[in-house]
């Protein structure tokens, strides 16, 4: 019996069998426990109820995945979570993370969106840069609605308050922006031509008044 036994585990046939199979058994744990991480993090996203909460949620959820980038085979697992792996290990490359921080740090300073509705955005099922357009995008659109109601104010000759300074000069409350705003979540091609334009205009009427000064008294 012990020789016989001996031999069934010597044959090359079932130490293959016995080898995948184990294999196999490895495979499935890890992807159960992929699964289970990954639902536990949703989980948490899905709980939060501020946006802190659920910012600490994502950066967690991505930090695990991003992780991952390599470490698995891509046969063993689902496309979209091969797809979700990809894209955090990406967003972690580009700095992803640190600038859907700040932006959403920023909304939420500035009021630019509604402290329940960026929880809901850091909670959605989306990639980084996906979540970070969006915020960028309400902070544009909010953005432009200000630029145009200030310049209008003050093109009628009225000074306007921003952040503590006060600007009776459309050029100045331009460059007062740029110097404190992330550009991406501003107009700059139309702010750079604005304040051209007011910069012309400022030297037509300084040439203006030269001219008239140089002009003898009739």
């Amino acid at each position: 019996m012990t020789l016989e036994l001996s031999h069934k585990y010597n044959d090359p046939h079932l130490a293959r069998r016995s080898w995948s199979m184990d294999k196999h058994i490895w495979s499935l744990r890890e992807k159960h426990h992929l699964l289970y991480q990954i639902k536990e993090f949703q989980d948490a996203k899905d709980k939060a109820s501020t946006p802190k909460e659920a910012m600490v949620a994502l950066i967690k959820e991505q930090q695990f995945l991003a992780g991952l980038h390599q470490q698995v085979n891509d046969e063993d697992h689902s496309q979209e979570v091969i797809n979700s792996i990809q894209k955090a290990h990406e967003a972690q490359q580009l700095g992803s993370m640190t600038k859907l921080h700040e932006a959403a740090r920023y909304a939420y300073k500035e009021k630019m969106i509604t402290p329940n509705d960026l929880t809901d955005h850091l909670k959605l099922s989306h990639s980084v840069n996906d979540i970070y357009n969006n915020i960028n995008q309400i902070c544009y659109k909010r953005h432009c609605q200000i630029l145009t109601k200030h310049c209008n104010e003050i093109q009628k000759g009225d000074v306007v308050e921003h952040q503590g300074h006060k600007f009776d000069c459309i050029a100045e409350y331009l460059e007062h922006w740029k110097d404190n705003v992330h550009h991406d979540m501003l107009p700059i091609k139309q702010m750079n031509k604005q304040i051209d334009r007011v910069h012309e205009m400022q030297m037509e009427q300084s040439h203006e008044r030269h001219m008239s000064m140089d002009m003898p008294d009739m």
